[in-house]
């Protein structure tokens, strides 16, 4: 397997385990509001009522935004071969390796690091085109584009 499935699907593994992680805690968010509406509605009740429905809305839309990142990382080409650093590249530059394409943390492959960042994240803005060899300045540091796949 290349380097670039293995990054790729490191990745969409690790975004697996979020969804998951999100779908059981929204099950147990929405246990809770539902065996909590059949108490007494007193000012403490209403007020962890509201909380309650106010965490199942914030863990809704987390899942809602982990599966759309996994959407996102499975549109990915893993056998696409790029020659300038863009949206679904595997970058690796002197410094630090990344997949191009949502935000989704790290990985571990082959005992290197590679992280899945986004097309808006100021890393990606500061190599966005860049050719292996060419050299871009991220956060004071001078970085080089060693291999682009």
């Amino acid at each position: 397997m290349k380097l670039k499935e293995q990054v790729l699907q490191a990745s969409l593994l690790q975004q697996q385990e979020s969804i998951k992680r999100l779908k059981e805690t929204v099950q147990q968010v929405q246990e809770s509001a539902n065996e909590d509406t059949s108490g007494s509605s007193t000012d403490d009740s209403e007020s962890m009522r509201e909380q309650l429905h106010a965490d199942l809305a914030m863990y809704s839309r987390q899942l809602d935004q982990a599966s759309a990142a996994y959407a996102m990382l499975k549109l990915i080409d893993p056998n696409q071969v790029n020659s300038t650093v863009k949206h679904g590249a595997l970058v690796m530059t002197d410094k630090t390796n990344v997949l191009i394409g949502v935000s989704v943390g790290k990985v571990i492959v082959e005992g290197k690091t590679f992280f899945t960042i986004s097309t808006e994240s100021p890393l990606y803005q500061a190599m966005d085109g860049k050719k292996k060899g060419e050299t871009f300045d991220f956060r004071d540091q001078k970085q080089t584009v060693q291999e682009i796949m």
